[in-house]
Parts: C-alpha cells; structure tokens; sequence
C-alpha cells in the first residue's frame, strides 16, 4: 500500500501511517465504543462515524481521570490541544488493563501524560488559562493542579456530577459513631447494675443466700394457696354430714 501510495500520490508529498495493532484499545471517543489505534503520528479510529483522527504533533497534553479507584474497572483519557480554543477530545470508558500501554505509548511520542482520581471541567480551565495566562504560569503550569505528588489538585476543576463512592476514612468514622453509641448504652445499663451492686457492699456469697432465701419465700407463698383450698373442702364435707 505504501508503494501504490507513493506512485501515485507521490507529489502529495503525504506519508503513509501504519496502525499499531498490539496498542489498540477499546474506549468511547463519542458515542459508541470503538477500537482505537495509535499510529506514528496519530490516533485514529476510521470503522464507525464520527471518524476520530487525532495528530499528536497538535496535543498538549493528555489527563488519564479517574485513575486508582479499586472499584471501578474503566478510566477516561482526556486530549488537550496546544490551540487551547479547541475543544478537548474525551476518550471515556477506558479498560484498565491498558493503562500501562497507554502511558508507555503516550511517553514515548513525546506526550505529558497527568493522572488523577477526579474528573477536571476542561471548558471552564481552558477559559481561565486563556483569560490569564499569567497566572497559570505563575502558579507553576499544568504541575501547578494536575501533578499530584506537588499539588493537591484544583477543586474548581474537579467534576462534582462524577460517581464515586465515599471515601473508606468517611465511611469508618460513620460506623465508628453508630457502634459507639451502641456501646454507650450498653455500658450505662451494665454500669447501672455495678453500681448498685459496689453500693449494697456485699460478697457473692451473701447475694447467693439471700437469692436462696428469696426462693423459698416464692415457694411457701405458692404453697400456701393450695392448703386453704384443701382444708375448705374438708370443712365443707363436715357441714354436709352434719346436716343428714
């Protein structure tokens, strides 16, 4: 092909791209989910429209989101243009398996690659950078908000529609606060009963003689029923022999 291509659109002056196969991967530039293929000098994916060609001598950078979450098993790539007018490419839904040969492929075709666990508004950063400039370059470019390991982030960039779930810190203090008001209410109940206890000032074995004694009271009071209703029955049984 690329012999039939130099023939006869030699004068074109145009190269001929070979796609990598071995660095495909599968993602959602748009609406569907495709296969998408790096080249020399592009990304592109020409099966289903829109077509998706991206020449990365154009690119600033590209922000891997929502990165090192253990629950979820896809991330997004975000391409950013050096004409900072143009709107980002989205490539969501990115398997995590090819991370690794994403970055790699990125590096190597000389593209700053950033990770970060959130999802950035890229319409409202681009219009802050192109309405000052100056600031953006003062508070240290792109390292300023999106390298992790020397800033924590830019709060205003980060996606508060995005799903994620509770961090595990919040999520063990709310379980510390329900068991730790069970357990106050357990232990003022068993505290109740130590105090009494600790106030009478007795031993186990006066408690064990007094439950004993308190037994034998029930008993003697459960007995004591049944002997008047046998001893009225025999007075009952002396009026009527008297009367014949």
């Amino acid at each position: 092909m690329q012999e039939v291509w130099n023939k006869e659109f030699g004068k074109l002056q145009l190269e001929w791209e070979n796609p990598f196969k071995k660095l495909m991967f599968e993602g959602v530039p748009f609406k569907e989910m495709v296969n998408c293929m790096p080249t020399q000098q592009c990304l592109i994916e020409l099966v289903q429209m829109p077509f998706l060609v991206v020449d990365m001598d154009e690119v600033e950078i590209v922000s891997l989101e929502r990165v090192g979450h253990s629950t979820l098993r896809n991330f997004d790539a975000n391409i950013i243009f050096k004409d900072f007018s143009r709107p980002v490419q989205p490539i969501t839904s990115i398997p995590n398996k090819r991370l690794d040969a994403i970055k790699e492929w990125l590096t190597s075709a000389g593209i700053t690659v950033y990770e970060n666990k959130h999802n950035m508004k890229w319409d409202s950063i681009l219009k802050q950078i192109v309405n000052d400039p100056e600031s953006f370059v003062e508070a240290g470019g792109w390292n300023g908000f999106l390298n992790v390991e020397e800033s924590d982030g830019d709060e205003e960039g980060i996606d508060e529609d995005s799903e994620f779930e509770p961090s595990s810190s919040e999520e063990e203090e709310e379980e510390d606060d329900d068991s730790s008001d069970y357990v106050d209410s357990d232990d003022e109940e068993s505290g109740s009963e130590v105090d009494e206890d600790e106030e009478s000032g007795k031993d186990w074995d006066e408690l064990e003689a007094e439950a004993i004694e308190d037994d034998e009271a029930r008993e003697t009071d459960d007995d004591e029923p049944q002997k008047k209703r046998k001893g009225g029955g025999s007075k009952g049984g002396a009026a009527k022999k008297a009367k014949r």
